[in-house]
């Protein structure tokens, strides 16, 4: 393998220097950073109806963009996106959905 990706609880959850040291050892990259856990350990979408739980998905993936810049490593959102909003409103979800990407793509412009 030339490269990994890491699904990791949190951004804070490994010691980047160490992490460093061993992706150089075994010769290797930090591919990508999945975000993956915000959903499947913490239950966090950027489409949850609650704002308080949006508002913690986008501090997960902002944390965890903030983590992977540290490596030239991208964040996948994958199912950080969430699921279509129960009433059914797809536009109303969309909305939901472009509100938190915009704000992640400020974070990660920076």
């Amino acid at each position: 393998f030339d490269g990994v990706e890491l699904f990791t609880r949190s951004g804070t959850d490994l010691d980047a220097n160490h992490l460093k040291q061993r992706l150089d050892h075994y010769g290797l990259q930090l591919a990508a950073v999945g975000t993956g856990a915000g959903k499947v350990l913490h239950g966090l979408t950027l489409t949850d109806p609650d704002a308080a739980i949006r508002q913690k998905a986008i501090d997960f993936i902002a944390e965890m963009i903030s983590f992977g810049a540290q490596f030239d490593a991208p964040a996948i959102i994958g199912s950080m996106q969430g699921n279509v909003l129960p009433s059914g409103n797809r536009e109303e979800t969309f909305k939901l959905l472009a509100e938190g990407l915009e704000v992640l793509g400020k974070h990660a412009a920076s």
